[in-house]
């Protein structure tokens, strides 16, 4: 793990929500159209993120890396199978059906890659950030392509293809890059690049989405919503540091716990919105979850990181 320096995940997440800002001017100003966050989504899921993740993957072999990325996958699937009880436990009350199943996901489906890589990056040093961070986000694909979609769903009669928990980019894309790690398949400098360029553009990108999202909404109403503020404690405050506490009191220290908590504590994904609005589910409340809990992930990521930083290692 490299060395910590907390500056550093302050100074990544104040970057990029700088660009987010910059995602909501463009939309605001009418540089961006409406169906221009759905497109930059495809695009960012099919293109740039597989692409990244491919790339994460070239490096040297080392046993003790591909030892460590499958402890966090273990460490991974626990803690998503967790959340996904907690979040029917909190939010089983919630009287609309299609409220309850989108606050659910929103607590579930956190934005572990776009802007977790980053930060990750920041903590472990670049790449292998993204390499661990990979194999923390098998889980999260799995479940995002599968029960995410029969949450969103339920009700209307239609069944998720549970295939997806496999064929999805996500989780081909790492297993083409575990293939090219693990066999060390050498690629040609020019491929390598690409890989790498395409790569790079997913973390911008995604924050012009989220900017361009919370363009999209009448900011005085979201801020006046009592709600959102119960859920943002709830999701960026108290499951992450539920988890620190968990960690410190079951003795598990280290770099695995920090990424963990990382990933805990980043805000809701904007794929949440993206499926709300595919499988005609409250879109419009999942927007407001991601806005939200990504405007306040400005403080209480680096805060949730720094937290882990100082009780776990």
């Amino acid at each position: 793990m490299a060395d910590f320096q907390p500056i550093l995940v302050i100074e990544k997440v104040a970057m990029l929500f700088l660009v987010l800002i910059c995602g909501f001017y463009a939309m605001r100003r009418g540089f961006l159209f409406d169906n221009t966050p759905r497109a930059l989504s495809l695009f960012l899921v099919n293109v740039t993120q597989p692409a990244l993740i491919v790339a994460s993957f070239n490096m040297e072999y080392s046993a003790e890396k591909i030892q460590t990325g499958f402890l966090v996958l273990l460490f991974s699937v626990i803690i998503h199978l967790c959340i996904c009880v907690i979040a029917r436990l909190v939010f089983w009350k919630v009287r609309d059906p299609d409220s309850s199943h989108v606050y659910q996901c929103c607590l579930i489906f956190g934005n572990c890659s776009f802007l977790g890589f980053p930060v990750l990056n920041a903590i472990f040093g670049e790449g292998v950030g993204v390499f661990y961070g990979t194999f923390y986000c098998i889980m999260f694909n799995v479940l995002n392509f599968t029960y995410g979609i029969h949450l969103l769903r339920r009700g209307r009669g239609e069944k998720p293809k549970w295939y997806r928990a496999i064929l999805n980019p996500g989780v081909l894309s790492t297993i083409v890059g575990l293939a090219i790690y693990l066999l060390q398949i050498p690629l040609p400098s020019v491929i390598n690049t690409t890989l790498s360029t395409v790569g790079d553009m997913t973390f911008p990108v995604s924050m012009v989405i989220v900017g361009a999202l919370l363009a999209k909404m009448k900011l005085p109403a979201l801020f006046k919503n009592g709600k959102l503020y119960l859920f943002v404690l709830i999701k960026s405050i108290l499951w992450p540091a539920l988890l620190i506490g968990i960690f410190y009191l079951l003795g598990l220290r280290g770099e695995i716990a920090v990424l963990c908590v990382t990933m805990a504590a980043v805000p809701s994904a904007a794929s949440n919105t993206i499926f709300a609005e595919t499988y005609e589910s409250d879109s419009a409340l999942a927007a407001q979850n991601v806005g939200m809990t990504t405007l306040f992930s400005v403080l209480t990521l680096p805060a949730m990181v720094i937290l882990a930083s100082l009780v776990l290692i």
